[in-house]
């Protein structure tokens, strides 16, 4: 019940939202331009974002494998204490 009145209550936010974007014609002014100039300087962007993913991954399957040779040497002192 309270989800409900939730989503009806977002719902009718964003259809006045909508209606006064509509009305005050602001959709307009936030059209859509491509400009080919402006795209080939944000591809340094997309570069630096693109190498940071391949670090963070890098740096989780790094983690990965150290813990991998903790918890394998850990295994292999328990087992020779038996």
């Amino acid at each position: 019940m309270f989800f409900k009145s939730l989503f009806l209550s977002a719902a009718k936010a964003v259809t006045e939202v909508i209606g006064e974007t509509a009305a005050t014609g602001a959709a307009a002014d936030t059209a859509f331009t491509f400009t080919p100039a402006n795209f080939v300087s944000n591809l340094y962007y997309m570069g630096v974002g693109m190498l940071a993913i391949f670090v963070v991954i890098a740096v989780i399957i790094a983690l990965v494998y150290a813990l991998d040779g903790f918890v394998r040497a850990l295994t292999a002192k328990h087992s020779e204490n038996k």
